[in-house]
């Protein structure tokens, strides 16, 4: 795969990931060109749970606010977003397992070649 197939918008996690998803789905049902945007998506949702739970580890799951009320950090909520949105990527390309049977397999017949 040639970096110019990966969408610029991705940063370093997300361009690893969608990598990985590509080459799973391509072993699995085949690649066609327009899976390019949903796993690129999905990747930058990955990318963005990251850097959510890179933000909680620092500043916890709590903050006090500015008129010094304690409640909940805003990272948590883009956190559990973006993995439900990852969730359901994975759900739908066959990548989590309880879901894998039912995406369609690709399956190279060899007595056409």
């Amino acid at each position: 795969m040639s970096q110019a197939e990966i969408p610029k918008y991705l940063g370093k996690t997300g361009k690893a990931v969608y990598t990985k998803w590509k080459d799973i789905i391509t072993a699995r049902t085949g690649w066609k060109d327009e899976f390019v945007e949903q796993v690129a998506l999905a990747a930058a949702q990955y990318e963005l749970y990251a850097q959510a739970c890179e933000k909680i580890a620092i500043e916890g799951a709590t903050v006090t606010h500015r008129n010094g009320a304690i409640g909940q950090n805003p990272w948590v909520s883009i956190q559990a977003i973006a993995f439900k949105n990852v969730g359901t990527f994975s759900n739908r390309f066959g990548l989590n397992p309880a879901y894998s049977a039912k995406v369609d397999c690709f399956i190279e017949d060899d007595s056409e070649i």
